[in-house]
């Protein structure tokens, strides 16, 4: 395991190095089975996350966990992109960082107790061993490593916001902003107040702020049972997002709710005669695929939807890997072995997708 620099540290640690005297005797190399850093994540180590949090606690250093997954697309951005970067790398190197699968050795105890349910999440500890807060999905270099020494001063955390959105209930970008991060992290509850503060007293319709907020509140609504009030707000977002992706973010919720209330018949009747399919935009297309697999609705008719929204975005291979997931899940490995076929066609570069197709073909030759 690597020491952190002791520079770097000292400036990290500066506002939290009170506490009780590292154990003296701790070896440098405590936990069995760790791999040195890779070209693609040149500043983690990948071993046993437990024993790296439990050894940076010891030695009252903060701490970093990289949650990732085998076919995570989202991740490969951050690997490739931001952690090599020289203010990322830099900032990394003066942390005990660690990297982990979700899905791997030890995952249940990711997804449980440490509620992990997006990749990718990066979670930072402090020196005493207590979460920070947690970013979740890649984010650029700059905003990364400011983001990243922002939660090590206890600033612009989920917390600091908090309590200063309650200290001034009048700045509505400060309420939104709150109420985002309680939501990312599973906390609704308490973001409804915020986020119902900036519906109320923001002009309905009016901008982004507004729009952002009404969809936030109507999911939380949705997701506390309030159909009929998540319903009404739904109804009003989807007419003053018209012609921008939240309109079609709103339908989906939408279908959420008759999903909800046990109405598939209505669920399906949103997406055949309300969705908005962008022809000049593919996620228009994505967005409505991921929607069918999450939810298992109009699975058929969403297939011909992607297959055309495939033909008219030659690039876009996601549409057919949404496709290949959706034939798997259907129980058709032939048509999810020639959905992945077309995927790898028009973007070769995607590994991760040859890897999973790869599979499937060795699970074919296996079958009986």
């Amino acid at each position: 395991m690597k020491i952190p620099g002791p520079a770097a540290a000292l400036v990290l640690l500066a506002a939290c190095s009170a506490g009780p005297t590292p154990e003296p005797d701790l070896p440098l190399e405590p936990c069995p089975g760790y791999r040195g850093a890779t070209s693609e994540t040149p500043a983690f180590l990948e071993g046993p996350w437990e024993c790296a949090l439990a050894w940076a606690r010891a030695r009252r250093l903060p701490a970093v966990l990289y949650v990732t997954t085998e076919h995570c697309h989202p991740c490969r951005e951050l690997e490739e992109r931001s952690f090599p970067d020289p203010r990322v790398r830099d900032l990394l190197s003066s942390l005990v960082t660690v990297k982990a699968d979700g899905f791997g050795p030890g995952g249940e105890k990711l997804r449980g107790p440490l509620r992990v349910g997006s990749y990718p999440t990066l979670i930072v500890f402090g020196p005493d061993g207590r979460e920070i807060d947690r970013i979740l999905g890649p984010l650029a270099p700059e905003p990364l490593a400011e983001t990243i020494s922002d939660y090590l001063r206890g600033q612009n955390t989920t917390e600091d916001l908090l309590r200063r959105a309650a200290a001034s209930p009048g700045d509505l970008d400060l309420q939104l902003r709150a109420g985002t991060m309680l939501v990312q992290r599973g906390r609704g509850p308490e973001a409804r107040p915020l986020l119902e503060r900036v519906v109320a007293e923001d002009a309905p319709g009016s901008g982004p702020r507004w729009l952002r907020a009404a969809h936030l509140l109507a999911t939380e609504l949705r997701a506390a049972g309030q159909i009929p009030d998540a319903e009404a707000l739904l109804e009003h977002l989807a007419v003053a997002a018209a012609g921008t992706p939240l309109q079609g973010e709103a339908l989906l919720e939408l279908a959420r709710c008759r999903l909800a209330a046990g109405d598939p018949e209505g669920a399906a009747r949103i997406l055949r005669e309300r969705y908005p399919l962008d022809l000049r935009d593919s996620m228009s297309w994505f967005r409505l695929g991921s929607f069918a697999l999450k939810e298992r609705v109009e699975e058929a008719w969403v297939l011909e939807r992607l297959a055309e929204g495939a033909a008219l975005h030659p690039r876009a291979g996601v549409l057919w890997k949404l496709s290949a997931d959706l034939e798997h899940h259907r129980g058709n490995p032939d048509a999810a072995r020639a959905c992945m076929e077309k995927a790898l066609e028009a973007n070769p570069e995607e590994q991760a997708w040859r890897q999973l197709l790869d599979t499937w073909h060795r699970q074919q030759e296996r079958a009986p």
